[in-house]
Formats: C-alpha cells, structure tokens, sequence
C-alpha cells in the first residue's frame, strides 16, 4: 500500500487553542467597532481598492489646507477620523491577511491529509474488515456521501 505524503506533521495542544482563541478575544475587544455586513449591505457600498487610499489621503491632505470649498454639512473632523482608521486598519490587514492566508493554506492540507487517511481506513475497512465494523462503515459511507453532495453543492454556481 502506497505511503500518504505529510506535508504537515504538528501537533497543537488544547491551551495552545485557548490561548490562539484569546488572543483573538483580545483582538476583538481592542476594536470593538468591527462590523460584519450581510451580503446586500456589502454589494451596495462603492469599494475602495489599494489604490484609492492614496485618492482618500490626498482628499484629506487637500480639505485640511482648504475646506472652505466644502459644504458645511461636511465634517473635516469625521473625514479625518475615518481616514486614520483606514489606515491604521490597511496596516493590520496587511499583516493580518497573510497569516489568515497560511491558516487557510494548512487547514486545507492538513484537512486533506486526515481525508486521504480516512478514505484509506474506509476502504481498507470495507476490504478486510469485521462483521462487527458493518454499522461504523455504513455511517462513514452515509458521511461520505453527504460530504460528497455538499463539494457539489459547493462547487455550483
């Protein structure tokens, strides 16, 4: 039988978890601002890509030397304010996104590792296995059929 390549050979205990899941506890209580939006709220408002917060900041750097252009509806103070969280917040993303994408990554890896293992265990179960495993690989087999409709599901557009 064919070895199962591991990329990924770690283990991590629960208080390493518990402190990973505080630390984003603590995270969430430091910005407590943070919003989720639903999917409508999300396409209705107009995106700013990479490039536009240099647009942002020289729109502020401009209304600071001379607002007097402005209506006086328009708050400086509030710009000014929105425009330094956006990038205090650039800034955490830009360190944030690639340890969420290496998260990501290894969860994928990993998840298809423990997949390959358990297919193998199902198969080498349905071959060679006991009466006495019947129950257990029928459940796997209901699992994998489920699991099976889902990526379908999934992978639809």
């Amino acid at each position: 039988m064919a070895e199962i390549p591991n990329r990924v050979s770690a283990v991590l205990s629960d208080e390493e978890v518990n402190q990973c899941l505080e630390q984003v506890d603590q995270l969430e209580r430091t910005l407590p601002f943070l919003i989720a939006l639903d999917e409508g709220e999300h396409s209705g408002l107009p995106k700013l890509g990479s490039s536009g917060v240099g647009f942002v900041n020289q729109a502020q750097s401009l209304v600071k030397q001379r607002s007097e252009f402005m209506p006086s509806s328009f708050s400086v103070e509030e710009m000014g304010k929105d425009v330094d969280l956006l990038n205090k917040l650039v800034s955490l993303m830009s360190r944030l996104e690639p340890f969420m994408k290496k998260l990501r990554d290894t969860k994928l890896v990993v998840g298809s590792e423990a997949y390959k293992a358990a297919l193998t265990v199902y198969r080498c179960g349905q071959e060679n296995g006991a009466a006495d495993l019947k129950p257990t690989l029928d459940e796997m087999g209901r699992l994998f059929q489920r699991a099976k409709k889902e990526k379908s599901e999934d992978d639809s557009p």
